[in-house]
């Protein structure tokens, strides 16, 4: 894994105004099957490009999540359509509440 996901909590920190997180009761409703938008990072210092993209949650443990990233990237390579990804609730940037169909979601 050569990639990062972004901390959503710290950013939202920073930026209340202009980055919104999902509250705690929403993340903690969320089930499999649910979609979540992740941000993901690669490279380093001036070379780091980002990309956030939609994930399938698979699992939910103890506060844990695991997904299947459901989108295929156009900046982050070291990640594709269909791996999986283990992630935290501080890494949700938004949940998807409409139909699964991927050509709905922006």
């Amino acid at each position: 894994m050569n990639y990062k996901l972004i901390n959503g909590v710290e950013r939202h920190k920073e930026s209340p105004e202009t980055f919104e997180i999902p509250t705690k009761t929403e993340i903690e409703m969320l089930a499999v099957d649910s979609l979540v938008k992740l941000g993901f990072e690669e490279g380093a210092d001036e070379d780091v490009v980002g990309e956030r993209m939609w994930v399938v949650i698979t699992k939910i443990i103890d506060g844990k999540f695991e997904g299947k990233l459901d989108n295929d990237p156009t900046q982050v390579k070291a990640i594709k359509a269909g791996d999986s990804v283990v992630f935290a609730a501080e890494n949700i940037l938004a949940i998807w509440y409409g139909d699964n169909s991927n050509s709905n979601r922006g």
